[in-house]
């Protein structure tokens, strides 16, 4: 079931877009509940009380003037409420009513503008594309993530709520951590399907990296461009966390080439992926490394908005100054692995070079 609210003074094109969703329901065998306002009080109204995956705002609403628009009170509203996550269209013929401070943030799925004349089953398409994902269920104000908090406040965080007192002071960041930490694990835990069979976690590409950065400054397993390379930063975080003055421990910077998966790169590059010569070797390396067992040399990198699908090649190290690391002018950080993930990177990265084989030898035994 997906819950909308249109916030739309004009009787017909209510009319209009209540008879498309009963055609769209009937083509697609969905469940799709509209409700309606006329005004942005009533709307606010609304939101503030019902539980909504999404609201269509046409901005000029009844009694504005030709220099006010309302609906950009809802738009503000729903910015402002921390508890309203929920898919946001303007659908308007008068988009160029959007405020100034609204015109940059309108420019991604969750948060389109559509002219009036836009298709309405181009629009619910969009939408319930969107809803199929669970977004608005997991973010919703009765949502998993909710849910998931509550069970963590009580079951883990008030047992041993005690050991937060002792300190005696502000620990909001740190109970920010620990209920981070616990969430983690619950997300960890394999689903369990309705026949009972455990099935394994699997993740998608968007969990792989924090994109765009987060710190402020530099970081372990920050993915930079420099001179139209990629490199990833192997440096440890004790070497590259600041100091209280301000100064890093480190005058120098670890770096491993990120090459793009493309054999014309690897060719051009003389980097050896497979010892045999024959025509399915790239692709059983290309397989091998999205898969569970890569060849030690690398490490995979999955693609991701402006990220190439890629590998790690720790043969391929250089170490740079600090001081030309930390200017944006010469390197710029686009994204910065994420934790999990990059502990299984440092981890290859130390048995790589930690590797060590048996001296050959004539070995006498008296079996």
């Amino acid at each position: 079931m997906i819950n909308l609210l249109m916030v739309e003074d004009d009787l017909s094109q209510q009319q209009l877009m209540e008879d498309a969703i009963e055609d769209y329901i009937e083509a697609n065998n969905l469940e799709i509940s509209i409700n309606f306002s006329a005004t942005a009080n009533d709307a606010i109204l609304k939101l503030d009380q019902g539980k909504y995956d999404a609201v269509f705002v046409d901005l000029v609403l009844e009694g504005d003037s030709g220099t006010s628009a309302s609906g950009n009170e809802v738009i503000r509203h729903i910015l402002n409420n921390h508890k309203l996550r929920l898919v946001v269209y303007v659908v308007s013929g008068t988009l160029h009513s959007l405020h100034t401070d609204f015109v940059d943030i309108f420019h991604n799925p969750l948060m389109k503008k559509f002219n009036r004349d836009e298709s309405s089953d181009k629009i619910l398409s969009e939408l319930v594309n969107i809803v199929n994902t669970g977004v608005t269920k997991i973010f919703g104000t009765d949502g998993e993530l909710e849910s998931q908090i509550n069970e963590i406040f009580y079951k883990h965080l008030a047992k041993g709520f005690d050991w937060w007192a002792k300190p005696n002071k502000d620990v909001n960041r740190e109970l920010l951590r620990y209920f981070t930490m616990h969430m983690l694990e619950y997300l960890d835990m394999p689903i369990t399907s309705p026949e009972g069979d455990g099935m394994s976690i699997k993740y998608l590409n968007p969990e792989f990296y924090i994109y765009p950065c987060i710190k402020t400054d530099i970081s372990t397993g920050d993915i930079t461009s420099h001179n139209g390379c990629r490199f990833i930063t192997l440096s440890p975080a004790c070497d590259i966390e600041r100091r209280s003055d301000g100064s890093y421990n480190t005058e120098r910077v670890l770096l491993a080439k990120v090459v793009k998966l493309d054999r014309d790169i690897f060719d051009s590059d003389c980097i050896t992926y497979s010892k045999k010569r024959n025509s399915g070797a790239w692709r059983e390396f290309c397989k091998g490394m999205r898969g569970t067992n890569p060849r030690n040399r690398f490490h995979y990198l999955p693609e991701y908005l402006e990220l190439d699908e890629a590998v790690i090649d720790f043969k391929n190290l250089c170490s740079v100054p600090l001081a030309d690391y930390v200017d944006s002018q010469k390197y710029q950080r686009i994204a910065t692995v994420s934790t999990p993930f990059l502990k299984d990177i440092q981890s290859r990265f130390s048995s790589y070079y930690a590797r060590q084989g048996q001296p050959e030898a004539d070995w006498i035994t008296s079996a």
